[in-house]
């Protein structure tokens, strides 16, 4: 029969600020609406102009008619500071 150490009692996480003060349930909701205001819509705008590079990209690439074969290439061979992702 093997006898088992005592277990620790696991207690939640508390959360706290940058100025090390308990961090309550109002407090999360405030987090989260706030999130919701400013960060999402931001993320939504920066997902747009995404869109928008990658559409430029696409007709600056048919304005110079390459094939795909020569797209792919591009890509493939593109420095990392690219700042859109490959189609």
């Amino acid at each position: 029969m093997r006898i088992l150490a005592p277990q620790p009692i696991r207690r939640a996480p508390v959360l706290v600020d940058m100025h090390n003060r308990r961090v309550g349930a109002a407090d999360v909701q405030a987090i989260h609406a706030d999130h919701a205001a400013t960060i999402a819509p931001m993320a939504a705008r920066l997902a747009e102009a995404a869109r928008h590079e990658l559409a430029v990209s696409n007709l600056v690439l048919d304005a110079y008619g390459m094939s795909a074969e020569e797209r792919t290439l591009m890509w493939r061979t593109a420095p990392p500071r690219v700042r859109i992702a490959p189609p």
